[in-house]
């Protein structure tokens, strides 16, 4: 049951990728709050039936469920904002190095140390993130002709800000991630529903500020932003809704390491191979040993 769990948590974190990326191409003009809107009001219901329409309230629950909700609504806007121009399969590889700050959170507050695979994993980490950010001669000789050229200097700026967008990103469903196992290990897998509800509650009324405040400056966008890309919110929505519940099934019946890493893994394959072959991303040899790289820190690491 554990392992057949984390299969299914595993596609449902690509499909969520994935569904970013293609509500991103759909809506052209992305607003990632109207998109946090409706995802947050699927989770919310998903979990409310789940827990068959009852709510027990619990003050740690409570408080970790709200300050989740926030790190939620972060990491899923800037994760949006990321996939606007970068690659998929980069962004999402990103996204991984999060479970990096449950383990650093376990050696600063629990004095729980890794082992000395977690250290081998750390410096291929540092290797994937180089050859990422290596580019290949051919092209960097062809980009080098137009240096001086307006579309040469937004690409620079594109490129640099869908990297910050993803290290945020990645903080904040780092520490989300966080937040959620310390509230199943505290509650001993109780209170799940109430959990998600809280934090759904957040990030709906969050979103729903920032979209108002986004109608007046720009109606159309947030109009269009709901009329094209409705549908795709929902799915992403219980595709999102899914994997929080697997996830925390999961972590009640087997080992964390073996969750994560396993989650971390074959999503990141499925994200990549349907980044290459459905989105025709241009990859880089340099970037494509990069990704691979990078796949194996984040198993070793959680080994």
């Amino acid at each position: 049951m554990g392992y057949l769990a984390v299969v299914f948590a595993s596609v449902f974190n690509a499909a969520f990728s994935v569904g970013g990326e293609c509500y991103n191409r759909r809506v052209k003009q992305p607003n990632p709050f109207c998109y946090t809107l409706l995802v947050s009001a699927v989770v919310f219901f998903f979990f409310l039936a789940y827990g068959k329409f009852s709510f027990f309230y619990d003050p740690l629950t409570f408080i970790t469920g709200a300050v989740y909700g926030i790190c939620y609504c972060m990491s899923v806007a800037l994760l949006l904002s990321a996939l606007r121009t970068g690659y998929v399969s980069l962004v999402s590889l990103i996204m991984a190095y999060s479970l990096l700050i449950p383990t650093l959170f376990g050696i600063f507050f629990y004095r729980s140390y890794p082992g000395a695979l977690f250290y081998v994993g750390l410096a291929l980490l540092i290797v994937a993130v180089f050859l990422i950010g290596k580019k290949d001669v051919r092209a960097a000789n062809t980009e080098a002709a137009r240096e001086n050229s307006a579309e040469a200097k937004a690409g620079r700026k594109k490129g640099f800000l869908w990297v910050i967008f993803a290290l945020l990103a990645m903080l904040s469903n780092g520490a989300a991630s966080v937040l959620q196992t310390y509230q199943q290990t505290a509650s001993e897998g109780l209170y799940r529903s109430e959990f998600m509800m809280v934090a759904m509650i957040v990030v709906f009324v969050f979103s729903a500020a920032a979209v108002a405040v986004s109608l007046k400056n720009g109606r159309e966008t947030v109009a269009f932003n709901f009329r094209r890309g409705w549908w795709i919110a929902l799915l992403c929505g219980v595709a999102n809704a899914a994997l929080n519940l697997l996830v925390m099934i999961s972590v009640k019946l087997l080992a964390a390491q073996i969750v994560f890493s396993t989650i971390c893994g074959v999503s990141l394959v499925l994200t990549f191979s349907v980044s290459l072959f459905a989105f025709r991303e241009k990859l880089n040899k340099w970037q494509i040993a990069g990704f691979f790289v990078g796949l194996i820190s984040t198993i070793i690491m959680n080994i």
